[in-house]
């Protein structure tokens, strides 16, 4: 199933997901979802791709690929549209801040990004044991600009936002975008 569609159609706390990314070769022209890591920058311009996304109940990885496994915790906007970009956004949370990390993504943050023009769904998973990091949260949207833009800054940068990082680790974040 195509990527947008997948995260589209899971919508319910509980619902499973397994995604995988693996480097490009050479000679990978295939249409699809295409990226790499990516930082919050404020500049649009993002580098060549370097992985292929494949997104589903049970993808597999193989070789060198990466993987995680995981289940809806929430579920934010969900509006159809032609998704052309995603960003994957993993990070390990101190135990001791557990809590407030659930609070602070579920009343400011996620709901932030999730209303600005251009999103059409955000969610986010907690991973199965054993395939951390521990949350994975997504945001789909009409273009991968929009990652970058200062709506988007503005919305993800708050004193609490500040205040979270310092109890984060392993930090990854990830933008795709569609190839036609």
């Amino acid at each position: 199933m195509e990527v947008a569609e997948e995260l589209m159609r899971q919508s319910r706390k509980g619902d499973a997901i397994a995604i995988v990314m693996k480097e490009l070769a050479g000679d990978d022209d295939m249409a699809g979802w295409r990226g790499g890591s990516s930082h919050l920058t404020g500049d649009p311009a993002f580098p060549s791709p370097t992985r292929r996304l494949l997104v589903g109940e049970s993808v597999e990885a193989c070789g060198e690929a990466f993987s995680w496994r995981g289940r809806r915790v929430s579920s934010h906007r969900a509006e159809p549209g032609d998704a052309r970009g995603l960003v994957l956004t993993f990070i390990e949370t101190a135990p001791e801040a557990a809590d407030e990390f659930e609070d602070w993504y579920e009343s400011e943050h996620m709901p932030r990004l999730a209303a600005l023009p251009g999103i059409f769904q955000a969610g986010r998973y907690q991973a199965l044991p054993g395939h951390g990091p521990t949350h994975l949260a997504f945001y789909l949207m009409s273009d991968l600009a929009l990652s970058q833009s200062a709506q988007w800054m503005a919305a993800a940068r708050t004193p609490w936002s500040a205040r979270m990082r310092r109890f984060s680790s392993l930090y990854t974040r990830y933008s795709f975008w569609r190839e036609p």
